[in-house]
């Protein structure tokens, strides 16, 4: 959850925190998730790309086996290579705007934080 440093409540259910820094932690904590799908997926698409090519395989090794790994290991550089593309692309938004005292700037850094592509780079590099 985007806002999980944010659970402690008072007993009226605020949070105590103002909105420019809940709206501050949002936005660096979507640029720091991009950060780490692009670490991930860059590495993990490496070693999956090496995999692939440097696989030595014997004759007698049944093709009902061969084919399912080349698919598998296909579509895991296909899903994270996807996540480093979305990544490196959302992430120069939330570097420029997010650094900029413009507040309407900064809202549209926060749509941009809070959006359904960067919870996509992050379950791509991470949990598939």
């Amino acid at each position: 959850c985007m806002h999980a440093v944010y659970t402690k409540m008072d007993g009226r259910g605020r949070t105590g925190f103002s909105d420019a820094e809940y709206e501050t932690h949002v936005v660096h904590l979507g640029r720091s998730r991009l950060k780490s799908s692009i670490r991930t997926s860059a590495l993990l698409a490496g070693f999956s790309l090496v995999a692939l090519v440097e696989i030595e395989v014997e004759p007698n090794v049944p093709a009902s086996l061969l084919i399912p790994f080349a698919i598998h290991t296909a579509v895991l550089i296909f899903v994270h290579l996807s996540s480093l593309m979305l990544a490196t692309c959302l992430l120069p938004e939330l570097e420029a705007i997010g650094s900029t005292p413009h507040p309407d700037l900064y809202s549209y850094a926060l749509i941009v934080a809070k959006s359904f592509l960067v919870q996509l780079c992050w379950v791509l590099s991470n949990i598939i």
